[in-house]
């Protein structure tokens, strides 16, 4: 059988192991908010940016596979296999790769709180990423206060897809540098049923009220 190889991860050693395993109860409330937040569900975040002058949505489609790159791992056994070992408490450390430039530790040290960006208090940043950051991304999707951000990226299909989780508590955010924008309504469509229900602030304008009906009556 062909050895794994993955580029820019490795195997952890002992000490960067223990510390990885420190942090599974951390990964087990990641997986439980995406399992309850986000799975089979489209969100679209509507936010207000340059004084008033724009409204803007962005859509995020977070999915089981996903969680695996958030934490910042390859598992041997691929994406889906990870989410189902986490759920079902059988993970094989063995398969266990982690990032070459220290990030993994960075995203297991906030992926617990994912919940702060699933409604009104989350923001957005407009824009492709930066060259210092050394991430190219569409928008980002950031919680209130300095802690952590989804990266996203839309695909061929135009979904918006996390990329990367970043904390905000490191160096990362001096990187980015570009400003955030108040969530004002949050639409949330079961990708199964097509069923759509809408958050929304209480001092949300009349024009962002109009702009979530009509979502709302969008097939």
């Amino acid at each position: 059988m062909k050895r794994k190889n993955f580029k820019g991860y490795h195997k952890p050693d002992a000490v960067e192991l223990d510390k990885v395993k420190l942090n599974y109860s951390k990964i087990k409330q990641a997986l439980t908010i995406i399992q309850t937040e986000f799975v089979s569900k489209k969100k679209t975040y509507i936010y207000i940016a340059n004084n008033g002058r724009k409204i803007g949505s962005v859509e995020l489609n977070l999915r089981k596979r996903n969680l695996m790159h958030l934490c910042g791992f390859k598992y041997e056994n691929g994406a889906r296999q990870f989410f189902q070992a986490i759920n079902n408490n059988k993970l094989n450390w063995k398969k266990v790769w982690i990032k070459d430039d220290g990030s993994t530790f960075q995203k297991l040290a906030v992926i617990q709180k994912l919940n702060l960006l699933s409604g009104l208090d989350a923001e957005i940043s407009i824009g492709r990423g930066n060259r210092a950051a050394i991430l190219q991304y569409d928008n980002l999707l950031r919680s209130k206060e300095e802690i952590l951000a989804l990266a996203i990226s839309y695909d061929d299909h135009g979904e918006g897809i996390p990329i990367s989780l970043l904390n905000l508590n490191m160096k990362t955010k001096r990187k980015i540098g570009i400003p955030a924008f108040p969530v004002y309504a949050v639409i949330t469509e079961n990708v199964v049923t097509h069923k759509k229900q809408a958050k929304i602030r209480k001092n949300s304008p009349q024009k962002i009220r109009q702009l979530v009906e009509s979502k709302l009556k969008d097939n």
